[in-house]
């Protein structure tokens, strides 16, 4: 019975050490300042385009195509902050669109690193 539960936590350890120093290196990454945007590489595109209210989202779907720029694979679109339209993508490949004025926009194209992953993970 004893050496069952010995092997139990042999093989449990074998996962959880892993994740445990994993844990501990983002941890310490958090300390000395760093935050989910450590390594990742951030574009920023200014461009004009006519777009109405409401149909930002086409326009951008159409713009992306006309510049041979690759489009997040999640279609989900959700505001994060209060001076952009919308942001699209996943954690690891997103874009936000801010208008700047009635034809101008600002579109911030952010792809974060492995560690930059790690980081949100822990946050």
């Amino acid at each position: 019975m004893t050496k069952n539960f010995r092997n139990i936590h042999i093989y449990l350890s074998l996962f959880f050490l892993p994740v445990a120093l994993v844990y501990i290196l983002s941890g310490s990454l958090f300390i000395l300042g760093f935050d989910d945007d450590i390594l990742a590489q951030k574009q920023e595109l200014h461009f004009k385009a006519e777009a109405k209210e409401g149909q930002e989202q086409t326009m951008l779907f159409e713009y992306l195509k006309a510049q041979n720029i690759s489009q997040p694979k999640a279609k989900i679109i959700h505001s994060e902050n209060d001076n952009a339209l919308f942001t699209i993508g996943t954690l690891r490949y997103s874009m936000e669109l801010e208008r700047l004025d009635d034809e101008n926009f600002k579109l911030l194209i952010t792809q974060r690193s492995i560690l930059g992953l790690i980081m949100a993970l822990h946050e």
